[in-house]
């Protein structure tokens, strides 16, 4: 048996996901609690995934269908700026 303490890390929970662009790939980005053996927060981690090509497909399709579901909903267009619109 093992003895752990206040300062023996045991649980993790993801707090968040996120999804961009960086140096020309895509890439998954999660922010993770580290917690003690109390469940007490030690610290907050970052862990990042490149995704496949595989991957990226399935985020560009559903990016497209929820960027035309809000469309539809809200009547509102994409702003495109002025000087790309040449």
């Amino acid at each position: 048996m093992a003895i752990m303490d206040s300062l023996t890390p045991k649980y993790y929970e993801v707090l968040d996901l996120g999804i961009q662009r960086q140096n020309g790939d895509v890439v998954a980005s999660y922010n993770v609690i580290i917690r003690n053996v109390l469940g007490n927060k030690m610290r907050i981690i970052n862990l990042d995934s490149v995704l496949t090509a595989q991957e990226r497909q399935a985020v560009a399709a559903i990016f497209q269908r929820d960027v035309e579901a809000f469309e539809t909903a809200t009547g509102l267009e994409r702003w495109i700026p002025p000087e790309e619109n040449v």
